[in-house]
């Protein structure tokens, strides 16, 4: 008969145990997703960042390759342009030398 109340009593201590324990891991459960919602945020802001510095790329980029084609047509322009006077000097050199 004495068995019987340190039983019930170890009982009680055992669902108080698991009660602090449900507690405990109910507490740690919060703060990981408390945690994990803060490293959510943070990537979330890091992956804007980082899509707005693409952007600036891309546009730098458009810029550059626009000069860049820019440049090359002046160049071929003046290329051009030099072609054709050297010819117009070689047809003036070969007037004056037929002339003579």
């Amino acid at each position: 008969m004495t068995d019987e109340p340190d039983r019930l009593e170890q009982i009680a201590r055992s669902l108080a145990n698991i009660e602090k324990m449900y507690g405990e891991m109910l507490q740690k459960q919060d703060e990981e997703r408390a945690e994990a919602k803060e490293r959510q945020s943070k990537f979330d802001e890091d992956s804007l960042g980082f899509a707005e510095q693409q952007k600036a790329w891309a546009e730098r980029d458009k810029a550059l390759a626009e000069e860049s084609r820019s440049h090359a047509a002046t160049a071929w322009m003046k290329g051009l342009g030099n072609l054709l006077l050297m010819v117009a000097v070689l047809v003036l050199a070969i007037v004056a030398a037929n002339k003579r």
